[in-house]
């Protein structure tokens, strides 16, 4: 539908959003759906800014967004009709689905935590000096079975604690508690609730994955792999030269119990036929040969 069009059936801007969310789909082949729940303006305007020019996010009413990507002829789009509730916001890049779940991740904010938040991961607070002196807050501390003890006029946390799981609602005692530690446990940011991609959908938690803990698999796998294959002799550029030793070792070996002079084992052969030949001399001389 054409920006005239969609503004003669809806009128002004929102014929303009209209038209935009049909244009969108035919320039970019991700769309992502992200729930904006507790995320400030100025929180999505600076993400939009670091991602100018790869990402478009448009924010617009579900329903009428829905019924533009309908329009637009994406196979399958009705499986994002569940995802489109509350306030959401829609995300359109070229960009791979797993590196626009990362760079959201990375441009999460740390935060304090309050009343009824619901802890985004579990909530450790560490051991050390807390720089708080004795008084009513240690029983705060023992509230939540926080080991303490008193050194130097101030409070020292002797192990470190979980107090709050991930998923679990924070109360106001420990957001208080929290708060005088100075720990800021929630992270807050754009989250990918979904992506749209070439008509499938993946979930959000699909997409987050840890780099590190992703190239230590990738590392224990090919070390897996390479071993699987010089185990079995399979010559590849990468197993050829641990073949060839291996193969160099055992022909070696071979030659010399087969008392096969050559090159490589020449020294070895003949320190061999020496030792024997002094085993057997020892032998004669015991038994009286000269």
């Amino acid at each position: 539908m054409s920006v005239v069009a969609a503004q003669r059936r809806y009128g002004g801007k929102k014929g303009e959003l209209y038209a935009k969310l049909q244009r969108l789909p035919r320039e970019y082949s991700v769309i992502g759906v992200s729930k904006l729940y507790k995320v400030k303006a100025s929180l999505i305007n600076e993400v939009r800014r670091k991602l100018r020019g790869k990402v478009v996010m448009l924010g617009i009413k579900n329903r009428l967004a829905l019924k533009a990507l309908r329009e637009a002829g994406l196979e399958g789009v009705d499986q994002l009709e569940p995802y489109l509730r509350g306030q959401t916001m829609l995300i359109f890049t070229n960009m791979n689905p797993f590196e626009l779940s990362l760079l959201l991740e990375k441009s999460k904010v740390e935060m304090p935590a309050k009343a009824g938040d619901v802890a985004t991961s579990d909530i450790v607070v560490p051991s050390g000096n807390t720089g708080l002196q004795p008084g009513p807050v240690l029983s705060s501390f023992k509230q939540f079975k926080i080991p303490t003890r008193i050194e130097s006029g101030s409070i020292f946390v002797t192990q470190d604690t979980v107090v709050a799981k991930a998923g679990e609602t924070i109360s106001a005692d420990l957001a208080a508690l929290l708060s005088k530690l100075g720990i800021k446990p929630i992270r807050r940011g754009i989250s990918l609730e979904v992506i749209y991609w070439k008509g499938r959908i993946i979930p959000g938690e699909q997409l987050r994955i840890n780099p590190e803990a992703y190239a230590d698999e990738l590392r224990a796998a090919h070390a897996e792999a390479l071993a699987l294959a010089v185990g079995i002799g399979y010559p590849t550029p990468e197993v050829l030269p641990a073949l060839l030793i291996r193969a160099s070792a055992e022909a070696n070996a071979l030659a010399s119990s087969a008392g096969y002079v050559t090159d490589e084992n020449a020294a070895a052969v003949l320190a061999a036929a020496h030792a024997q030949a002094e085993a057997l001399a020892r032998v004669l001389r015991s038994k009286g040969w000269s």
